[in-house]
């Protein structure tokens, strides 16, 4: 398991630096009952691969369906199905977002949209439509805040390829005050797609889980910042 880069995010007080650019203290990750399994791969079950595409939704459209129903459709399928149930004046009915046809580390297709999806990768697919972006904020809301911008594009560039390749980790339930950072694309018309991290775990509405193969990320964030990242940082950082 590589290390978690995001794991070193300022906390208590310390806000000299974020990411790779100081050694804090990391956020716990839950500690999961035997009979709920971790989102760890490699290969899910359906129990894992409802989550993941629940979260994954979350973080591409804004919402988190209230259900997901995991079937296994053959060898190495599932299918996958998000929804609500709405309640009108008469009875219920249920609101579709999403189904995928995936594979059991998660990669395949949202079948509306028939577009590929990876549902390991929460920023997967989202990036394509952020090289369009004019301008990045990298924001961190510490006791006193600090906006860090560039519209260089080839580091947007960069960091966008970060985070193609960064995969969701472990469910986490410590809130961690003053340690949000917050990455805002600005794209043409005015239109912005941003994402948020607390204490270094990616925020996907009422649900938080840690991030793993970040290095390349902080990296970048670090450019964006004009500080150098510590390299020492990565063979010390804690892993599961």
């Amino acid at each position: 398991m590589k290390s978690r880069l995001f794991q070193k995010i300022v906390m208590a007080g310390m806000i000299t630096a974020a990411l790779t650019c100081i050694n804090a203290m990391p956020a716990a990750a839950t500690e999961l009952p035997d009979n709920v399994p971790s989102l760890l791969g490699p290969g899910y079950d359906t129990v894992q691969l409802a989550e993941l595409a629940r979260v994954y939704f979350q973080t591409h459209f804004g919402h988190m369906p209230e259900y997901a129903d995991c079937q296994q459709a053959g060898e190495n399928e599932f299918r996958i199905h998000l929804y609500d149930i709405v309640m009108d004046e008469e009875a219920g009915h249920t609101t579709t977002s999403a189904w995928y046809t995936v594979n059991k580390y998660g990669e395949g297709e949202n079948d509306l949209l028939q577009e590929p999806v990876r549902l390991d990768r929460p920023f997967y697919g989202i990036t394509e439509r952020c090289r369009e972006a004019e301008k990045f904020l990298y924001e961190e809301q510490f006791f006193a805040c600090a906006d860090y911008y560039t519209s260089d594009p080839e580091l947007i560039d960069e960091i966008l390829a970060a985070m193609e390749e960064v995969k969701f980790g472990l469910p986490v339930d410590m809130s961690v005050t003053d340690s949000d950072i917050v990455l805002v694309f600005y794209l043409p018309e005015e239109e912005t797609v941003s994402f948020r991290l607390e204490a270094g775990n990616l925020v996907c509405g009422k649900s938080k889980y840690t991030l793993e193969d970040a290095e390349a990320l902080g990296e970048a964030l670090c450019k964006v910042k004009g500080v150098d990242p510590d390299p020492s940082l990565y063979s010390h950082a804690p892993t599961l």
